[in-house]
């Protein structure tokens, strides 16, 4: 009855997508979900009460759009989302549990990517106050999303193919994508056209090598992307990991970036 959905890992287009550029995300394995009832631990408990907050939302602001009989029965049985999704670590917690509820009880969702991105940026503005949908839209379709001059599209990755690696480092500490965004919007002209310049010139340029298979470009794009974080946005990087990500610029095969909006959860290391 119910299926699993995974998380989802943004390899590009963390701020940059704020300003017009691209951005590519992916699913992850490694962190899953998926919706049970008759919750036992207290942990799952707890599970639940989030679920019945999110479903009084749903219900009310988006009755057109849910099953609302059968979605009241599986929470009467204790619906709860049983996941190893890290919540602030920019991996797609509340993308994750969005996506399964559409998939179970949704309605009259709209065909188009481009229409349940701003379908699903609605509905998981529960969490995040705005979100741009695109994080629910990866775990939704369980497949790698482009975005593309504005435009979402599946993109076909032959993942296994990849000429480099990556792992998530973790932080040690929650990141709060409000106050992140905040900071960002809060920044000067100065700082503006410097970051359209650079760190969305490169992030393009990024997604164009890694699509085109062009990893030695991919990375020397990634290597500009970590040196402008950590010079012209330092609230995004976290103590914990600033004298790794300073150490890795000088080497030519390691390289630090934001995964998601920074300032804890996850950063992601690349190497080649």
């Amino acid at each position: 009855m119910f299926k699993p959905f995974s998380g989802k890992i943004m390899l590009f287009g963390e701020y940059a997508l704020l300003e017009g550029g691209n951005a590519l995300t992916i699913p992850s394995n490694q962190f899953t979900g998926q919706l049970a009832v008759n919750p036992s631990t207290e942990e799952q408990k707890k599970s639940h009460e989030s679920v019945l907050k999110f479903a009084a939302y749903l219900m009310t602001h988006f009755e057109d759009h849910f099953f609302l009989d059968a979605l009241q029965n599986d929470l009467n049985q204790g619906l709860f989302f049983d996941a190893n999704i890290p919540q602030g670590y920019g991996v797609g917690s509340s993308a994750a549990i969005v996506a399964a509820l559409v998939s179970l009880y949704g309605k009259n969702i709209p065909s188009s990517l481009i229409d349940q991105k701003a379908f699903f940026g609605e509905v998981e503005s529960f969490f995040h106050g705005k979100s741009s949908g695109l994080d629910v839209l990866v775990c939704y379709q369980q497949k790698p999303i482009l975005i593309q001059n504005g435009e979402p599209q599946i993109a076909h990755l032959e993942m296994e193919q990849m000429q480099f690696k990556y792992e998530l480092i973790d932080t040690h500490q929650v990141g709060h994508t409000n106050d992140m965004v905040g900071e960002f919007r809060a920044q000067n002209l100065a700082f503006f056209n410097s970051f359209r310049a650079q760190y969305l010139a490169e992030t393009n340029l990024a997604v164009e090598a890694f699509l085109a298979g062009r990893f030695n470009e991919m990375f020397t794009s990634i290597k500009q992307l970590s040196f402008f974080a950590i010079d012209q946005m330092p609230w995004t990087i976290p103590a914990s990991i600033k004298n790794e990500w300073e150490e890795s610029l000088a080497n030519p095969n390691l390289a630090y970036k934001l995964c998601g909006s920074g300032g804890g959860g996850f950063a992601l290391k690349f190497s080649i």
